[in-house]
């Protein structure tokens, strides 16, 4: 089980991640092209699995009562957001970086759904 921390940080990160990826599948969508038509197959399986997971995040956020907020301090150095009397704080850097990371796990669980399917 994720302790609150952890929630949080997810809750802040998914979605950006999410719309990473709805633009990455908008800019293919459309092509005849057949490798293209794979990774737009690609990226609609990993936004049904960041989807599932933002689905999870949030319901064990409100199963814990937790209200996560945007703070009006944010600034595009570092996202703030506050829980409870917590503040926290990412840096873009540390989101950029994050995000690489997560996109490459969700990679090879997209990877390990394709590979069950065979």
């Amino acid at each position: 089980m994720q302790d609150d921390l952890s929630l949080v940080r997810d809750h802040i990160l998914l979605p950006i991640l999410q719309t990473m990826v709805v633009q990455a599948n908008s800019e293919t969508e459309g092509s005849k092209d057949v490798l293209t038509r794979l990774k737009l197959m690609v990226g609609v399986t990993l936004l049904k699995t960041v989807r599932a997971d933002i689905y999870q995040v949030n319901t064990e956020l409100r199963r814990r009562k937790i209200r996560v907020v945007k703070d009006p301090e944010s600034s595009r150095l570092e996202l703030r957001y506050r829980y409870g009397d917590q503040l926290v704080c990412i840096p873009r850097s540390e989101v950029r970086a994050e995000i690489a990371l997560r996109m490459d796990q969700y990679i090879t669980v997209v990877g390990e759904l394709m590979d069950k399917k065979e």
